[in-house]
């Protein structure tokens, strides 16, 4: 699928290294930032954003391979992957057209197309598991809501009433719920992590943290999410939760920035962008689960 390989210094990625004892292994780096990993539904790439070229476009990894692929060369800003349910096209942000909107890539023939003409400053957005809806968050006044667009009728409609900056919407596995992180209950001040449940309409806060909770994900199985965590001190790690907010487990401490965490098809790994000191650029980190 992935035939244009480049010149990008990669660690090469295998099941070995990640049965070896050390569980946190780097899978870019280079002069230039990579960011925003995301997991192919079958779990053989990871499709991330890079500005190597002086602008953002897109990439994919072949796991078994460590090969790294372009999808996108604009010289616009293409931006925030996210994969269709089977894994043939990649849905992102770009203002290849002088605003931005949605778009899609087949990932065999690269042909890309504008999803929907939506302005309003597309961000983070998500396929749904069935293929029907992406959710996404747009820009109103000066905050954010979160918003469900359907590839059936072509309309969009809100989640929930926005109350103050609802930002990066992701699916449950079932796509029955939502999370997403919002300051709606903080006086604008923290971020925390919710979810919304689509047909009941019921909203639950999962954190109280007086730092920052942002970027949810799910796992696989729908149980567990994982974000990332800045507490009151400033130290920083992604933390699991189950759906009731209870902490389960840590990764990723010690780095200077961490954030956009993905979880593999398998439930086995989570992939992250990080830098492990401030002089750094992002990079792409894949740390098993334990």
């Amino acid at each position: 699928m992935f035939t244009r390989v480049l010149s990008i210094q990669l660690l090469f990625i295998t099941c070995s290294l990640f049965a070896q004892e050390k569980d946190i292994h780097q899978i870019t780096n280079g002069d230039f930032s990579s960011r925003m990993p995301v997991w192919s539904p079958d779990g053989s790439h990871i499709a991330f954003e890079s500005d190597k070229d002086g602008n953002w476009d897109l990439f994919a990894i072949e796991v078994a391979t460590g090969k790294v692929s372009a999808l996108t060369t604009s010289t616009a800003s293409d931006r925030f992957p996210s994969w269709s349910p089977y894994g043939s096209k990649i849905l992102f942000v770009s203002d290849r057209e002088g605003e931005k909107d949605l778009y899609t890539i087949n990932i065999s023939s690269k042909k890309v197309e504008r999803l929907a003409n939506l302005p309003g400053g597309e961000m983070f957005p998500s396929w749904s598991n069935n293929g029907n809806e992406i959710a996404f968050s747009r820009k109103v006044g000066d905050s954010f809501e979160i918003v469900r667009y359907s590839l059936k009728d072509e309309k969009t409609k809100r989640f929930l009433k926005q109350t103050g900056r609802d930002l990066w919407p992701r699916w449950s596995p079932d796509d029955t719920k939502v999370t997403f992180f919002s300051r709606r209950d903080t006086e604008g001040n923290e971020d925390e992590i919710y979810t919304f449940e689509l047909a009941s309409g019921v909203l639950k806060r999962l954190t109280k943290n007086a730092g920052h909770d942002f970027c949810p994900a799910w796992n696989p199985d729908g149980n567990l999410i994982v974000f990332v965590s800045i507490q009151e001190d400033g130290s920083r790690f992604l933390q699991v939760v189950d759906i009731n907010g209870k902490k389960i487990s840590q990764l990723g401490e010690g780095c200077y920035r961490i954030t956009e965490p993905s979880w593999s098809p398998d439930g086995k790994f989570i992939v992250y962008t990080a830098k492990r000191k401030e002089s750094d650029n992002y990079n792409l980190f894949i740390e098993s689960v334990k």
